[in-house]
């Protein structure tokens, strides 16, 4: 999978970037990388920072002193929702207030 795509519309090719190196894409493998492309921005945008634990990933409980974190139910740890997941438990949290 592509970390960066380097797209040249005139001479019909690509550069991807990845971790494994660097290499030239032409023809049908174009199409399929500028789409993947595409998919992992959208999917990179619609993230937001989990309103459970504030991006933390973990929930702290304070006793006596001590501090035990638990992993965010919500997040499940990530630190980030989508965008409609966010939306959805903010209404959540207005309607039991």
């Amino acid at each position: 999978m592509a970390k960066m795509l380097i797209v040249d519309k005139e001479k019909k090719e690509a550069v991807s970037i990845t971790e494994y190196g660097i290499k030239v894409i032409k023809g049908k493998k174009l199409k399929k990388a500028i789409k993947e492309q595409k998919k992992r921005f959208k999917k990179a945008v619609d993230i937001v920072q989990c309103p459970n634990c504030n991006g933390r990933g973990q929930i702290g409980y304070g006793i006596k002193g001590a501090c035990f974190d638990f992993e965010c139910p919500y997040c499940k740890g990530r630190c980030w929702v989508s965008r409609k997941k966010a939306v959805k438990y903010e209404q959540q949290k207005q309607n039991n207030t």
